[in-house]
């Protein structure tokens, strides 16, 4: 798997090859990333968890948004960005807070421990439509 980031040349060669659909690896440019697809599944429900929280929580209409609820302030397609997959400091507000629960402290742990290539696969599975069904 490739994802081009620039006029690349040569991209199929440099790609890993991949036997599993299970833990793969996908060419991003420059850089080869994993993606193991079970821990991706479960983090696109703790993005949900985590997203839904109060000072978290985005005031743009649900019909208006560009993804689904999630913690992060911004996830870049590229990895060129610097603030990619950046937690929502509102995470950490006193709003967020209250409504904390043991499944928030799990979800944020997940999310912590994911790989550069999952963070960087959330940005195309949290658009609505582009990652098809859970």
């Amino acid at each position: 798997m490739t994802y081009a980031t620039a006029n690349n040349q040569h991209m199929g060669w440099r790609a890993p090859v991949n036997e599993s659909r299970d833990v793969f690896m996908v060419r991003v440019g420059l850089r080869d990333v994993l993606v193991r697809r079970h821990v991706l599944r479960r983090a696109v429900d703790a993005c949900e968890l985590l997203g839904n929280l109060p000072g978290v929580k985005p005031k743009v209409a649900k019909a208006a948004r560009r993804t689904l609820p999630n913690p992060y302030t911004f996830i870049s397609s590229d990895l060129k960005d610097a603030g990619h997959a950046k937690l929502n400091p509102g995470l950490f507000s006193d709003a967020a807070r209250q409504a904390w629960t043991t499944a928030h402290t799990d979800a944020l742990e997940l999310l912590r421990a994911l790989s550069l290539g999952e963070t960087w696969a959330l940005r195309f599975v949290l658009t609505p439509g582009a990652g098809g069904d859970k």
